[in-house]
């Protein structure tokens, strides 16, 4: 599971942000974070979770539901 610099980088960011919400990140959230687009964040999220790195889990807020992600243990 090799990773570029740019996604070290990154997955740094979303631990961080782990960290301080103490709990799973919305794409937007990271996004902003990290100064990309929703779009780039979901993507690059996709590609982490593919890695083993990251699991998505979703959640059910005001009867909507809400994709989040959280930090795998192994990284």
């Amino acid at each position: 599971m090799k990773l570029t610099h740019r996604q070290e980088t990154y997955v740094q960011s979303l631990l961080d942000l782990y960290r301080e919400l103490n709990g799973p990140i919305h794409y937007s959230v990271l996004a902003k974070r990290i100064g990309v687009s929703p779009f780039t964040a979901y993507g690059l999220l996709r590609l982490l979770e593919k890695k083993g790195l990251v699991i998505s889990q979703y959640h059910l807020n005001s009867g909507k539901l809400v994709v989040g992600r959280s930090v795998a243990s192994d990284y």
